[in-house]
């Protein structure tokens, strides 16, 4: 992680514009046909295939399933801490041109077959940044502002609160917010989240989806 953020450190010193992202989880999940699965991988990540948890429900590989699920569209996630946040993520938030990404959806379904970051991403990276006394601001700026700069014509008028901006808010409640989305149910709501607006509409509210496709419902 400190090699990579050396080169973009260098690459604005030197005048380019360059940032990254990251999601607040110490483990990825990927889908078994993806070549990080390619032969060698136990020895690579030094796990092996009871360590692997099919998202979205509690079981594990075994060789078998593993062969059979890498022919199929299947989402399986390491164990926590192989990319241990102190080491990963945390050093990557200290860098201003660092901003906090989901790269993640969310399906729909039952049993859901996706990151729990598609639904916990943001409430999980608030709450780490009071866990470890970043300042609120900070990481607000992260998950409003910065990504809003970056992605300036689809964004334009977003992630800020001003006069005349689109009126995108989130309303929460810094004591209780935190991801509830896991590996086994990864379509959880996250708590401390009391109120959503989308383009000046009530999206969701006192635990609840209020409408569909952002048309919002009255206040």
């Amino acid at each position: 992680m400190e090699s990579a953020l050396e080169r973009i450190r260098n690459a604005n010193a030197q005048g380019l514009i360059v940032t990254t992202c990251v999601y607040p989880y110490s483990y990825w999940a990927t889908y078994l046909y993806n070549r990080r699965f390619d032969a060698g991988w136990q020895e690579r990540y030094g796990i092996s295939y009871g360590d692997l948890r099919v998202v979205g429900s509690s079981e594990r590989l075994t060789a078998q399933s593993f062969a059979r699920y890498r022919k199929s569209s299947k989402l399986v996630a390491v164990p926590d801490g192989l990319m241990p946040l102190d080491k990963t993520i945390d050093l990557a938030l200290k860098e201003p041109f660092c901003m906090i990404g989901s790269d993640g959806g969310i399906q729909f379904e039952t049993r859901a077959n996706s990151h729990p970051r598609g639904a916990g991403c943001f409430a999980t990276a608030i709450r780490h940044a009071l866990d470890i006394k970043m300042p609120l601001e900070q990481m607000l700026e992260k998950v409003t502002s910065l990504p809003s700069s970056v992605v300036r014509s689809a964004m334009k008028g977003r992630g800020v609160l001003e006069d005349g901006a689109i009126a995108d808010l989130t309303v929460f409640d810094e004591a209780t917010i935190r991801g509830n989305a896991t590996v086994e149910n990864p379509n959880q709501f996250s708590s401390g989240i009391e109120l959503v607006m989308v383009n000046g509409k009530i999206v969701f509210r006192e635990g609840k989806l209020a409408a569909k496709s952002g048309v919002g419902i009255k206040a």
